[in-house]
C-alpha cells in the first residue's frame, strides 16, 4: 500500500539516497552492524570471504540477525520502504516482503531506504551487512540503542 508521502522527507532520502551524504536536516547518523567495530581491509576481507560451508553459515547468521531485528521493529514501530521508481513511501505488504528485500541488499542484488516515521528514522543500506542509520529528528538515541543490542547487533559512528 502506498503512503501519503511527505515532501520533505521524500526530498531527504533522495539526497542521502542518492548522494551517500547526510542531509542538513539529518541530527545524527550511525551504521547498523554485525560487527562491534570498524574492519579493517584484512578483516573485511576474511568476514565476507566464501570459501568453505563454516564461512557460509556465518555470512547467513549474520543475515538472519539483521531480517530478524527489522522483523522485530517492523512490528513496533511500522517501517514503509522507499520505492525509487515510483517516488513514494510504501508499507510492507506481508512479513515476506521486507525479508526479500533486506537479503537483496544483504546479498547486494538491491539497495533499499526505510523510513520509520514514528520515531523519524531512516535505514538506508549500505552493503557488506551493513546499513546507514539516519535520524531526522532528535529521538531518545538510548532507547533505540537498546533495541539494537538486544538484538545483537551494534552501532558504530
Amino acid at each position: 500500500m502506498i503512503k501519503e508521502s511527505n515532501k520533505e522527507i521524500i526530498d531527504i532520502i533522495r539526497e542521502v539516497y542518492e548522494n551517500r551524504l547526510a542531509s542538513a536536516l539529518i541530527v545524527e547518523s550511525y551504521s547498523l552492524s554485525v560487527h562491534n567495530h570498524w574492519l579493517n581491509v584484512e578483516e573485511a576481507d576474511k568476514a565476507y570471504s566464501l570459501l568453505d560451508f563454516d564461512d557460509y553459515l556465518r555470512f547467513t547468521n549474520n543475515e538472519i540477525l539483521i531480517v530478524k531485528f527489522f522483523i522485530k521493529f517492523n512490528k513496533t514501530y511500522s517501517i514503509s520502504y522507499f520505492n525509487d521508481d515510483l517516488n513514494t513511501l510504501n508499507d510492507f505488504e506481508n512479513e515476506g516482503e521486507l525479508i526479500d528485500i533486506i537479503i537483496k541488499d544483504l546479498r547486494e542484488i538491491d539497495r533499499f531506504v526505510f523510513y520509520v516515521e514514528s520515531m523519524d528514522l531512516l535505514f538506508i543500506s549500505i552493503f557488506d551487512q551493513e546499513v546507514g542509520i539516519y535520524f531526522i529528528s532528535h529521538n531518545d538515541r538510548e532507547f533505540f540503542i537498546k533495541i539494537v543490542q538486544d538484538n545483537g547487533l551494534y552501532l558504530l559512528d
